[in-house]
């Protein structure tokens, strides 16, 4: 019986890599020294896209332009933060004062007298003497 000579040319490649692979197999895990481990294979797996989604499409959504800074103006809590300190408040537009009552007398009244002028300008000219205390004299 004859064997054509690619048949028997792969049949002699297929058992020259099959029978030392088997071998050192074997040795690994036997645990035999000097047994080298198999390479590892890595592969990086492609994207999962599922059919129907590669027809998907939809505009890119617009951003909006950034809102403008507001100005937020110095009275809106009420108090004029150039008198006193942060838990003081000196009414930005003082209540309609008695005939005869001045600015210190309403700030005495509701025991604000002696807080210190933070703001050179002095608006409500509490600070008649400059010396950076509010109704003090």
């Amino acid at each position: 019986m004859k064997i054509p000579r690619i048949r028997l040319a792969a049949a002699l490649t297929v058992a020259a890599v099959a029978v030392p692979s088997a071998v050192l197999f074997a040795a690994q895990a036997s645990g035999a020294p000097g047994a080298r481990p198999a390479p590892a294979v890595q592969a990086t797996p492609g994207p999962h896209v599922l059919p129907f989604a590669k027809k998907l499409r939809s505009p890119r959504p617009q951003l909006t332009a950034r809102p403008k800074k507001t100005a937020i103006p110095a009275s809106i809590d009420g108090c004029d933060h150039a008198y006193g300190t942060a838990g003081q408040c000196v009414p930005w537009d003082f209540p309609q004062l008695a005939r005869g009552e001045s600015r210190c007398d309403w700030i005495r009244a509701h025991k604000l007298a002696g807080i210190t002028v933070n703001n050179p300008r002095d608006r409500h000219r509490l600070d008649p003497d400059r010396n950076g205390i509010a109704c003090d004299s």
